[in-house]
């Protein structure tokens, strides 16, 4: 939230200042785990179970689970809805992966 817009809210002088230090505070948090997030799975390790998450996760499939259970198509969307976060956070694309899985593959021949 933009300090103008805590102003037209008719926020305090103290009110502001506590919001956008929240804000500010919110804003390194996100940053701190996404550095996290690239430790994690730019490590050899990290990427061989990304890639794996990507797999199990279904991004290459349809998570509709045609004459089953209309809960077990929502179960695979969570699943599948976890590695999108997970892309998200690292600003990771299909393309991108898709990409160094082949290259992965090839290299393990």
């Amino acid at each position: 939230m933009s300090e103008a817009d805590l102003d037209n809210l008719g926020f305090t002088p103290e009110e502001r200042a506590a919001a956008l230090a929240a804000s500010d505070e919110a804003t390194e948090i996100r940053e701190r785990i996404r550095e996290d997030y690239i430790a994690t799975f730019t490590s050899p390790a990290g990427e061989r179970v990304f890639h794996d998450l990507y797999v199990k996760g279904r991004q290459l499939e349809s998570t509709y689970s045609q004459g089953k259970d209309p809960t077990h198509t929502a179960f695979l969307e969570g699943r599948r809805s976890m590695v999108v976060d997970i892309m998200k956070t690292l600003k990771f694309d299909d393309f991108m992966v898709i990409g160094r899985l082949r290259d992965l593959a090839l290299a393990n021949k």
